[in-house]
């Protein structure tokens, strides 16, 4: 629409991608949530056909609060103020990556876990920084993924490097956790919580056996706790004096910023050059040991 028309309905995906010759459409934008991943997908594959010159996306975060996000009227107001950069969630033009993580959410939507969908994760770049950990469970991965969409969407302005914002989305607080640990009633964000906590314990009988083991990594070692992609293990063992409920949140808020610090330099990998200087995600900044960074660097060269 242009701005001064008062907003109107544009029908079914499929409606507006066919009337998209007639409407003369140079630059498409849109608020990158999940519930636009199939649409995402479809304008970019208009884009890739000549039919479109720009596509773009930009936070959902635009407006404030999970009701006003549902709100069209109330996204296409705000949509025209949005001035971040894309770095903070700005608008920024749809990449490749972009593409196939829109096109993981949008078959998990449609069809659940699926063939597809381990082709399309196996695909993304992110999948081999996510392979080093031992304990990961695939499917709970793509559906953080898909929940999340992009990390760039969580992004602190005034304090770009903190996880908090995306840690607050899916639920990574004690009350939470509390409930997802030791059951009870739900608190806000209690699904996407256990969906994290999933992510990196799938099986809660390793993390048993686990417990009474090394707390350090060894090099070549096979033992679970003791293998160097055994870093979140290691993480929840060392909290687990305190209480399993501190253990779980802190292991969840680690796994999640390796999500987040591996996803970023996944997205900006094309653009950074490296005579420039380092990568955004510094395995040396990240992991507490010689042995893990080694194994880290070894496991990306593979």
């Amino acid at each position: 629409r242009e701005f001064n028309e008062i907003p109107v309905c544009t029908g079914t995906v499929d409606e507006f991608l066919a009337s998209l010759p007639q409407r003369g459409l140079q630059t498409v934008r849109l608020i990158g949530c999940p519930r636009h991943a199939l649409l995402i997908v479809k304008l970019y594959e208009a884009k890739k056909r000549g039919q479109l010159n720009s596509l773009q996306l930009a936070t959902p975060l635009t407006v404030r609060t999970k009701r006003e996000r549902k709100s069209p009227h109330t996204v296409l107001y705000n949509m025209p103020r949005m001035s971040l950069s894309s770095s903070l969630g700005g608008f920024h033009e749809t990449t490749v990556h972009d593409y196939q993580t829109y096109s993981m959410a949008a078959t998990l939507q449609s069809q659940g876990w699926c063939d597809k969908v381990r082709y399309l994760y196996l695909a993304h770049p992110l999948s081999r920084a996510m392979s080093f950990i031992p304990t990961i469970n695939t499917q709970a991965v793509v559906a953080v993924m898909a929940s999340v969409c992009d990390p760039r969407w969580y992004i602190d302005t005034r304090r770009p490097n903190s996880p908090n914002k995306l840690q607050m989305q899916l639920g990574l607080n004690p009350k939470t956790q509390q409930a997802v640990t030791h059951g009870g009633t739900p608190w806000r964000g209690h699904e996407s919580c256990l969906l994290v906590r999933q992510c990196w314990r799938e099986d809660t009988e390793l993390f048993t056996v686990a417990e009474n083991g090394a707390k350090y990594p060894i090099r070549g070692s096979n033992t679970p706790g003791e293998r160097p992609g055994d870093f979140l293990m290691r993480r929840w063992m060392s909290q687990r004096e305190h209480s399993e409920v501190r253990a779980d949140l802190r292991t969840s808020q680690l796994f999640l910023d390796y999500l987040r610090l591996t996803w970023l330099q996944v997205i900006y990998a094309d653009t950074l050059r490296v005579e420039e200087g380092a990568p955004l995600f510094r395995p040396q900044d990240f992991f507490r040991y010689v042995v893990e960074i080694e194994a880290f660097n070894h496991h990306m060269l593979g």
